[in-house]
């Protein structure tokens, strides 16, 4: 009667939590992905007469003779082939095992959608910018890219993502393949700045108010100030006596009679742009006639 020996393959992980992840084994649906902390553990049902023992080699090296549970530590593809032999010398067919050993984390990087920029490894933003992170993984695939804010539990990150709340935020993330190699955490600091700067017209000699009208006198010089305390302003734009809007380059000064105005705007360096303030005013280039008159008091 043929003797029948039974040839099968188990695959144990000594399984260490990371996070929300744990090494495992992942099928592609092709082939076994498993982190070097896998053990391959080789079992034969012999139903006729005693096992004698079983044989294996990887990679086509050297046929040894199974006495412990086979350990892979060089990443990349590997090919386990076995096969069993009883104490009357039958020896089953050889069976193959493929399995990918995958140490390596999966690669995480981040870029912006909108208006944004970094300086001094503190990024700027604004809430509709959207922050968008790009994992990769060459081995076992990408299972996940884990973020957090200002300290709250990690969630997963699906699409893209949106600070609106204005002020300061330190964001941190990782991903993690398919078998549980999580990358190191990152984190960024960051400010959302959703205000746009504030504007003044500051003349450098006082207005004259006269019957409810402003008036400058010829020499005036006016300054346009503004503040952001956020991002910064990036740039002012002017327009006098409602021309077109021109890059702002220093103190405005009138010389011809008349009445007069500025209208100025600022932006911030994220696009943020202010209100327009204006101020009209008469420029006064009439110099006084003095009289003199003589009179006698009786």
């Amino acid at each position: 009667m043929r003797k029948l020996i039974v040839l099968s393959i188990c695959v144990l992980v000594a399984v260490g939590t990371v996070g929300a992840q744990q090494k495992r084994i992942f099928n592609d649906g092709q082939v076994d992905f498993a982190p070097s902390a896998a053990r391959f553990v080789l079992a034969a049902d012999e139903m006729e007469s005693n096992l004698q023992e079983i044989q294996y080699s990887i990679n086509g090296g050297e046929t040894m003779v199974y006495d412990e549970p086979i350990r892979i530590e060089e990443e990349g593809r590997h090919v386990i082939t076995y096969r069993a032999v009883d104490v009357m010398e039958n020896v089953s067919g050889e069976k193959v095992y493929t399995v990918v050993i995958d140490d390596t984390p999966p690669a995480l990087s981040g870029t912006a959608r909108g208006a944004g920029f970094v300086e001094d490894q503190t990024a700027y933003l604004r809430g509709d910018t959207a922050i968008i992170l790009n994992a990769s993984d060459d081995s076992s695939g990408v299972e996940g890219v884990y973020v957090s804010l200002d300290g709250d539990n990690f969630f997963r990150y699906q699409d893209v993502a949106f600070i609106d709340e204005e002020g300061e935020h330190t964001g941190y993330a990782y991903t993690a393949d398919n078998v549980g190699n999580r990358s190191r955490e990152f984190s960024i600091r960051g400010w959302v700045d959703n205000t746009a700067p504030e504007v003044r017209i500051v003349p450098r000699r006082p207005l004259a108010v006269i019957q409810g009208e402003r008036y400058s006198r010829r020499d005036n010089e006016f300054a346009v100030r503004a503040t952001d305390e956020i991002s910064g302003v990036g740039e002012i734009h002017v327009s006098v006596d409602r021309q077109e809007f021109a890059t702002y380059s220093g103190p405005i000064s009138f010389s011809g009679a008349g009445y007069r105005t500025i209208r100025a705007r600022a932006v911030d360096r994220l696009g943020n742009v202010s209100a327009t303030v204006e101020l009209g005013f008469y420029v006064d280039v009439d110099t006084p006639d003095p009289q003199l008159r003589a009179i006698i008091e009786e």
